[in-house]
């Protein structure tokens, strides 16, 4: 009889997203599928443009945002609507199709959307959160004469001040933040990149040499420094930047928290409405504490389309992303602070929360509890053959839409119930019902197993 082989499986993101290497437990993300939305024209889908070879970029959403109730607003440009669901998926609302190039999505406290619109970004609309167009304004030409004409940039973010006050990034040197109140009427003009709810001003300042580092100034909106750190990002995990060519591009923040996005180099493909779209980038997010160290750090797919924010954070620091398959996209939310005892090595892709069941990639339990796999990509089916046993090895076929079989982003995963009938795992959770590790079930066990 062979031991029991034990295997690690992180419960990560779409890729990896885990605590820092060396601790025994680190603050982790758990990735769970919130709702589907099916491309198309009606209220309650997403449009996707997929042009023919050489007429252009294919297009689709331009920014996700979370309310302080949760629900999901996506600036849904190709139907020219901003359209606002609950974390189950069902439409809340949806504005008249007159939204023209909505980017830089912010909520405030009040679920009132916020966002550039128009061909330059020029233009800062409001939205309430029935729908209504509350009103919209030209930035530059709001601020006063004698305060803009030293600065002359471009607006490159919205974010929610104290308050619900609204800060608007302008890039020109210094970068600094045009304030509005609610209504839309000017405030001041402050140096810094953005603001948060709390009422913290982060300013960020490149470190030469250190393009995956930045000095970071903490202020409040009386110009009182809070904290001063630098927030290198490579502290994470060197690896996780492999083929990232230009270091840091974006930033979110939450509540207190700084986050860094830079794109990494790494081809993926996927079939989109019929059409196969090369994705050459991932997206890589850190999360740095108050005192510049890093808390955690995710890699996960970019999005087929060159334009638009694809992730954002709420408040409590979860992250959310979309998620692009052939017909539809997933809202993910992969939930901030899990904690996964003794994991000390982490592997590519997690499990998965859709419909009330965990699910796991058929790949990953094949590595690591000693399965070979072998993948029919026209039949969307996989062949695994177990050598427990001896010399009569077992095998199982598995295809999506089998019980407990789903595609997701062109891999098939399995449910924990079904993988447990199937292929004999054991499955070990934390306290939080995430997956810890998988153990082989005895040859003993195996065999009593329906097959």
């Amino acid at each position: 009889m062979k031991p029991i082989i034990a295997c690690l499986l992180c419960t990560l993101s779409a890729l990896v997203l885990a605590g820092l290497p060396g601790r025994a437990v680190g603050d982790s993300y758990s990735p769970e599928v919130l709702f589907t939305l099916a491309y198309g024209e009606s209220l309650e889908q997403i449009g996707v443009v997929i042009p023919e070879p050489g007429e252009g970029p294919a297009e689709g959403p331009g920014s996700i945002a979370v309310g302080p109730d949760g629900s999901v607003y996506i600036a849904d440009n190709m139907n020219r609507r901003l359209k606002r669901f609950d974390q189950q998926g069902q439409l809340l609302m949806a504005t008249e199709p007159n939204v023209e190039n909505l980017h830089y999505l912010t909520v405030d406290g009040r679920g009132n959307a916020y966002g550039l619109v128009g061909g330059g970004l020029g233009t800062l609309a409001k939205f309430s959160p029935e729908g209504e167009e509350l009103w919209r304004m030209g930035v530059t030409a709001a601020i006063p004469e004698e305060i803009r004409r030293s600065y002359r940039g471009l607006l490159h973010g919205v974010f929610v001040g104290p308050e619900d006050t609204i800060c608007v990034q302008i890039t020109s040197e210094p970068r600094s933040l045009a304030v509005f109140t609610g209504d839309g009427e000017f405030v001041e003009l402050v140096p810094g990149d953005a603001c948060t709810p709390t009422g913290r001003i982060f300013a960020l300042g490149s470190v030469p040499g250190q393009e995956f580092s930045r000095d970071v100034a903490v202020f409040d909106f009386a110009g009182r420094e809070i904290a001063s750190y630098r927030a290198n990002s490579l502290a994470a995990d060197p690896a996780m930047f492999t083929g990232v060519p230009h270091g840091l591009t974006w930033f979110m923040f939450d509540s207190d928290h700084l986050y860094t996005i830079a794109l990494a180099k790494r081809e993926h493909t996927i079939q989109l409405r019929g059409r196969r779209l090369h994705i050459y980038l991932d997206t890589v997010i850190t999360r740095h504490d108050n005192a510049g160290n890093v808390a955690a750090y995710l890699r996960l797919p970019a999005a087929p389309f060159p334009y638009g924010r694809h992730e954002t954070v709420d408040q409590q620091g979860n992250i959310y992303q979309l998620l692009y398959g052939e017909n539809s996209v997933d809202v993910v939310k992969y939930l901030a602070n899990t904690r996964v005892a003794d994991i000390s090595s982490l592997h590519a892709l997690p499990s998965l929360s859709r419909g009330g069941a965990r699910y796991i990639p058929l790949r990953m339990i094949a590595k690591y509890c000693n399965m070979d796999l072998k993948w029919n990509p026209d039949a969307k089916q996989v062949t695994l053959s177990s050598d427990i046993g001896g010399d009569n090895p077992r095998q199982v076929r598995l295809a999506a839409g089998d019980q407990g079989v789903i595609l997701h982003y062109g891999r098939l995963w399995i449910s924990m119930g079904a993988a447990h009938d199937k292929l004999g795992p054991v499955f070990k959770t934390d306290a939080n019902q995430q997956i810890a590790y998988v153990e082989r079930l005895s040859p003993k066990r195996v065999a009593r197993l329906p097959r």
